[in-house]
């Protein structure tokens, strides 16, 4: 599988891009400024549906517009695969071969991508939510059929922090809600712990590649 070409409309410092792709390497030149990460950006964009330099869709907006969309043509088994994402201040549409999609269900695993910037050194410096965010961001991208367990999860904590700044506290209702968060957040653990052990023994072979006398 390779991208074939990558088209970008608003997107940051691009007004209006589309170029083709070598199915092997490729590489992006130019001066300071000009746009090569916006590139990788737009292919993280398009791979996840988020960006790994924001959270923020207003910031990858060119000036004064009110949205933006990255598109490419994937090439699968032969067969020419169309992704499109359109950022809006209102949110994200996705979009497989001209068709809207519902669900990012849908959309998650088409195309799978790793990048790597200074900014994922936070990784390793910042506190534990960071790696956490990192894993179940792996977790749904592999499989996208856990996205609904962390839907429901923060849909739980979301209805159960609005009871506890309410007026009146209904004790039956947090119940409900620590229940769901119980279940939700075990199956989360679950997922988790699953992928670390899967990931264990390529992280020790690499381990070992630099520092072998270590243990």
């Amino acid at each position: 599988m390779y991208i074939q070409s990558l088209e970008l409309i608003n997107f940051r410092n691009i007004e209006k891009i589309k170029f083709s792709l070598e199915p092997e390497t490729n590489f992006f030149i130019g001066n300071n400024g000009q746009g090569k990460s916006n590139l990788l950006e737009a292919v993280s964009i398009l791979s996840n549906g988020r960006s790994f330099r924001t959270s923020k869709i207003k910031e990858c907006l060119s000036w004064g517009s009110s949205e933006c969309a990255c598109a490419c043509t994937l090439v699968k088994k032969e067969e020419e695969v169309d992704l499109r994402i359109i950022l809006k201040n209102t949110g994200r549409e996705y979009w497989l071969n001209n068709e809207k999609l519902k669900e990012l269900s849908s959309y998650l695993s088409l195309l799978p991508t790793v990048s790597f910037s200074p900014d994922d050194l936070v990784l390793i410096k910042g506190g534990p939510e960071e790696r956490r965010n990192f894993i179940d961001r792996s977790i749904a991208t592999i499989n996208k059929n856990t996205l609904d367990v962390y839907s429901e999860y923060h849909k739980a904590l979301k209805q159960k922090n609005a009871l506890l700044k309410s007026e009146r506290i209904n004790i039956e209702e947090i119940r409900i809600w620590n229940k769901i968060l119980a279940e939700k957040g075990a199956k989360i653990r679950d997922l988790r712990i699953k992928l670390l052990l899967e990931l264990e023994p390529q992280a020790n072979l690499v381990y070992k590649s630099f520092a072998p006398d270590d243990g």
